[in-house]
């Protein structure tokens, strides 16, 4: 029995290391995915770029001088914008030679945090010179890179320089040479942060009095929720809703989301961005889209002579959200409107006693609602006269001059 607990032990013992050692490398492996960077090469095209290439040249700076003196190689960087080149850093001194030689040496420098915008690339500028004096220079420039940040780390620049001094003419050469693998000038830990794909083909579109569907098209593999903003006409923009991205690998997917309590007849605009949540990075915006929430007038006004003196007025209530609806008339003898009642909220009728049967009336209505106090527009008009008593039909049961 021991001789069993003992192997037990001993199987326990091999497969807890054995788990620590699977967890660790995961881990780290997280947190390089949250810093990327790249190596960006000095290239013989003068491109700042991605990728090496086959064919080496350089900088190829000398004279005579009196005497042996030394070389100082320097850089700066600028951000190159639609407008013009910004600044970013005066020239800086990489390093120096003063003896005959060759080999990569490499610079420690702290970017700043510069921002951009995604339409900028950024220059890289090198030079040689004796002592300030400038005796060659060469310019590198990256594509537009599509970036929101140039992020604040440090780049080690690694530039292949040469050094050679003759006594024949007194003659001192320095060259910075690049554009491939053997000569290997290069930018490395090069961070600039891309931002989510901005949503596209955003829409707005009516659903009822208060509530407008807004409608997006996702664009980017990479966010984690949408962030829609509002404003009214006049107004400016504010954030009303977060929208959960369900489809985070992929694009093209058609999102929505319904605005609802909203004030009837105004316009809203809309716009939404995409949002990274791992660098707290935002999208570009949308397009902007905009609908205007209705206010449903009544439709279908008719007027039915009643009797000698009275008009059934109807019309269908096509509003959720009128407080009452305001009745008005005008006659054949006095043809200017005016308002004849105000009926509740939800009618849809309203009888008018006490007619001339010689007199045709005309009646059309429409929907207020007291807190905004708007008004629909008005109805159809409807017309029509009481019956003279020649016109209405004997029935024993209801008064002569009584409704049928």
């Amino acid at each position: 029995m021991d001789i069993w607990l003992l192997l037990y032990a001993l199987v326990f013992l091999c497969a807890f290391p054995k788990t620590k050692w699977h967890r660790k490398p995961r881990l780290c492996f997280k947190l390089v995915i949250g810093d990327p960077s790249q190596t960006r090469y000095l290239r013989y095209d003068s491109v700042l770029g991605t990728t090496q290439t086959t064919t080496g040249t350089y900088i190829y700076p000398g004279g005579t001088n009196p005497g042996q003196v030394t070389v100082y190689y320097r850089f700066r960087v600028y951000r190159r914008t639609p407008g013009g080149d910004i600044l970013i850093t005066d020239w800086v001194t990489h390093s120096t030679r003063s003896g005959n030689g060759s080999g990569l040496v490499s610079y420690n420098w702290n970017c700043p945090q510069t921002s951009m915008n995604p339409e900028d690339a950024v220059r890289f500028d090198i030079r040689v010179d004796y002592g300030g004096a400038l005796i060659g220079t060469k310019t590198f420039v990256t594509e537009a890179l599509g970036a929101t940040t140039l992020s604040g780390v440090t780049w080690t620049i690694w530039l292949y320089t040469w050094y050679n001094y003759s006594t024949v003419g007194d003659k001192t050469e320095g060259r910075i040479y690049y554009g491939n693998s053997t000569y290997n000038s290069r930018i490395e830990n090069f961070t600039y942060i891309v931002p989510p794909t901005a949503p596209s083909d955003c829409s707005a579109s009516i659903v009822t009095e208060t509530t407008l569907t807004v409608s997006w098209k996702d664009q980017s593999t990479d966010e984690d929720d949408f962030h829609v903003e509002r404003k009214v006409s006049g107004g400016s923009y504010s954030e009303v809703q977060i929208v959960v991205s369900t489809t985070k690998a992929g694009t093209g997917t058609v999102y929505t989301w319904d605005n609802s309590g909203l004030l009837i007849q105004t316009t809203y605009y809309y716009r939404v961005r995409a949002h990274r949540h791992s660098d707290n990075i935002y999208s570009g915006y949308s397009n902007e889209a905009y609908a205007t929430t209705p206010f449903y007038a009544p439709t279908d006004l008719v007027a039915i002579a009643l009797n000698i003196d009275a008009i059934l007025v109807q019309w269908v209530d096509n509003s959720q959200n009128e407080s009452d609806y305001h009745l008005e008339r005008k006659t054949s003898l006095e043809p200017t409107w005016a308002e004849r009642t105000t009926v509740p909220a939800n009618s849809t009728q309203f009888t008018d006693p006490g007619l001339d049967p010689a007199v045709v009336y005309t009646y059309k209505v429409r929907a207020h609602n007291h807190a905004q106090d708007i008004y629909t527009t008005y109805s159809n008009e409807a017309s029509e006269a009481p019956k003279l008593l020649a016109q209405i039909p004997f029935n024993p049961f209801t008064p002569l001059l009584g409704y049928y």
